[in-house]
């Protein structure tokens, strides 16, 4: 009697084990061109291409161009105020004497 209950407890520890393998994704590692979350899913040498979509398994990621060179500096001969801009200079010195005189 006792062996056909070992029989069991092998056939039900194998059915788990299988089990948890295929809901694992067996091992199988991804060929190019399949879908992929991340580059660990791919195949030795490929990563999982985020610029594509849907992301799938490549031998590099998507290269987008480089976005163009804005000149940010202006220079020092730059005018940095409108032509018709009234001089505060009485304004300025009336704060920045108050402030030295801390």
């Amino acid at each position: 009697m006792q062996h056909p209950r070992r029989f069991v407890a092998v056939a039900l520890a194998l059915a788990v084990t299988i089990l948890i393998v295929v809901a694992c994704g067996g091992g199988s590692l991804k060929a190019t061109g399949e879908v992929c979350n991340a580059s660990s899913e791919c195949d030795t040498g490929l990563v999982c291409d985020f610029g594509s979509d849907p992301h799938v398994c490549s031998t590099m990621g998507t290269v987008f161009d480089a976005p163009p060179v804005v000149e940010l500096d202006a220079g020092i001969d730059a005018v940095d105020a409108r032509p018709d801009a009234r001089p505060d200079a009485a304004i300025d010195a009336a704060i920045d004497a108050a402030i030295d005189a801390i």
